[in-house]
């Protein structure tokens, strides 16, 4: 009965391992094999284009917008179009895409408005927090913050599922006496159909000190077979994908669940965001950078780390929204922004790619382009556009 059970939970485990090496090395086989065709490529910008356009240098149209970009490992900053930077084919996959869109079209309308007027809204406020929250949650900086937090935990998850005597003692607490005998009685109905209570009373005492002996022999060899899968699982499978994979499927499902929620009640997170006291501060002309870690935190002891994922007890929640303009949600309702450099300079270096500036001033090519990276997410991570 028992082996039974142990034997499928092994052939899964096989499978699984199989499965996950065929995923690896052939995704597209792999998709096709569940009967799934393989996605096709689709420009996927996890910064919006509207949230570039408050950094123009030049506006031309609405598909001819450029600004000064500055990329890490690049020489120098030059002039790009907004639709060629800050996008990966399929990032997030053409369902969550089609979400994203269908909120951009909102997200847009009420962010011109801000940068028109100076200020929120009252009637914008709620769509302004969800914004910025969404915005957090999307770039290819958070997943990469993501898969950042997974893949230290590589030696500490080999160990424990490596560990013979563990999975034993997992199965034998399973395989309790209530359990073995609940087992046992079930089957001597199969076998000898209605047995009254005494009679299965007998069988049971007769049966019980080999069925229990046999129960800890089969465990122990049961944990030592899934010990050396596992080591196997861990010696094949690359973890520095495995994690990638499970920071994608973290986020899209995040994100997913924020866009598709019908409920008139917002995220707790969310709501916290929203019971920030938030306002416009408004600087001079070329002032602002944005780098694609745009959603900042700012700490009580002044620090400036990645929302969501920073350290500190947080102060306020910054976003520039143009070069003049810097969307700022604070605990306090006075607070006052950082200063304007230490604002640059930690947005450059907390960027895991590049910034955009409307203007290329002599700190953003001299100063800030150098710091791009600096403190960004798994900082060995290859360069896309």
């Amino acid at each position: 009965m028992l082996k039974t059970a142990w034997t499928t939970l092994f052939n899964r485990v096989v499978g699984g391992i199989a499965s996950v090496r065929r995923a690896f090395s052939h995704p597209k086989q792999a998709a096709m094999e569940r009967g799934q065709q393989p996605p096709l490529e689709d420009k996927q910008h996890y910064i919006p284009r509207f949230l570039f356009k408050g950094f123009a240098s030049n506006y031309i149209s609405r598909k001819q917008v450029f600004v000064w970009y500055f990329k890490r490992d690049c020489s120098e900053g030059q002039t790009e179009n907004t639709k060629d930077i800050g996008y990966e084919p399929d990032f997030y996959g053409a369902l969550l895409d089609d979400l994203i869109k269908k909120k951009e079209d909102v997200y847009a309308k009420v962010l011109d408005r801000v940068r028109v007027k100076r200020k929120i809204q009252s009637s914008d406020r709620d769509q302004v927090v969800e914004f910025v929250f969404s915005l957090a949650l999307r770039t290819k900086d958070a997943r990469e913050k993501i898969v950042s937090l997974i893949e230290p935990s590589r030696d500490s998850l080999h160990s424990s599922f490596t560990d013979a005597d563990r999975w034993a003692d997992d199965l034998r607490k399973k395989a309790n006496h209530q359990y073995l005998r609940e087992q046992f009685e079930q089957f001597a109905r199969s076998k000898l159909g209605t047995v009254n209570r005494s009679t299965m009373n007998r069988l049971w005492e007769r049966n019980k000190k080999q069925l229990i002996a046999k129960v800890k022999l089969e465990a122990n060899k049961f944990g030592k077979e899934q010990a050396k899968n596992w080591d196997f699982f861990f010696s094949v499978v690359r973890w520095d994908k495995l994690a990638e994979d499970l920071g994608e499927k973290g986020q899209v499902a995040a994100l997913t669940n924020l866009h598709q929620n019908t409920s008139p009640q917002p995220s707790d997170s969310l709501k916290l965001w929203r019971n920030l006291h938030w306002r416009v501060e408004e600087f001079p002309r070329g002032s602002l950078i944005l780098g694609d870690a745009p959603v900042l935190q700012v700490n009580k002891d002044s620090s400036i780390v990645s929302v969501f994922f920073g350290e500190g007890q947080r102060a306020m929640i910054v976003l520039p929204i143009s070069d003049t303009l810097l969307l700022l949600g604070s605990e306090e309702p006075n607070a006052k922004p950082p200063a304007l450099d230490t604002l640059n300079h930690s947005s450059a270096e907390l960027s895991l790619l590049f910034f955009v500036s409307s203007q290329n001033r002599a700190e953003y090519e001299g100063v800030y382009h150098g710091l791009v990276g600096r403190r960004a997410p798994r900082q060995e991570t290859k360069s896309a556009i």
